[in-house]
């Protein structure tokens, strides 16, 4: 599947109109971190959301908020994934070799 993303160049990668809610959570992770709630004893909730078009999840990025649709966050999350994915592009592009390891 990453294939597919690589040869589309990211075209139509996390769009909002392929991105659907699953109902399941998991943990919010901010950069890495496990987000913890208030009082910090337990992980923060974030929405489980699914892109149809590359059969892919965003399982940490939209935190769980109150009163807030997941959508509401959707702005920000996409200008960091198209931030790292020409980042990403502009490495692989200037790179002589690449590995990609999973």
């Amino acid at each position: 599947m990453c294939s597919k993303r690589l040869k589309n160049k990211f075209e139509g990668y996390m769009e909002l109109e392929n991105m659907h809610e699953k109902n399941i959570l998991a943990h919010f992770v901010d950069e890495g971190n496990v987000v913890l709630e208030p009082g910090g004893t337990q992980p923060s909730k974030a929405h489980f959301i699914h892109d149809s078009h590359y059969k892919i999840d965003s399982v940490h990025d939209f935190p769980k908020i109150p009163n807030q649709d997941w959508t509401v966050q959707y702005p920000a999350f996409k200008n960091k994934q198209n931030h790292r994915i020409q980042n990403f592009l502009t490495k692989i592009q200037q790179s002589k070799n690449t590995l990609f390891i999973r």
